[in-house]
C-alpha cells in the first residue's frame, strides 16, 4: 500500500476524530486511523451521495488510477 504524506487542518482531524465514534463501520476499531475514517466517509458519499450514473462513472475513473498507481 503506498502512501503520500497529505496535510490536514487541525479543524479537519478534529471533526474526523469526532464523528469516529457515531461511524458504525469503524465501532470495532480500537484506534481508527485519519485514513480510515476519510475512507469511510469517502465510500458513504460514493453510496449515498452519487446518483447511479455518476457512481458508474466514478468507479471507471478509480478503477482506472488505481491501475496506474501499480
Amino acid at each position: 500500500k503506498k502512501t503520500q504524506t497529505q496535510r490536514l487542518s487541525v479543524t479537519t482531524i478534529l471533526k474526523c476524530r469526532t464523528l469516529q465514534p457515531f461511524m458504525t463501520e469503524l465501532e470495532r476499531a480500537d484506534k481508527a486511523s485519519i485514513d480510515d475514517i476519510i475512507s469511510t466517509l469517502a465510500d458513504y458519499y460514493i453510496k449515498e451521495g452519487l446518483p447511479d450514473r455518476q457512481k458508474d462513472v466514478f468507479q471507471g475513473m478509480y478503477d482506472l488510477n488505481l491501475k496506474r498507481l501499480d
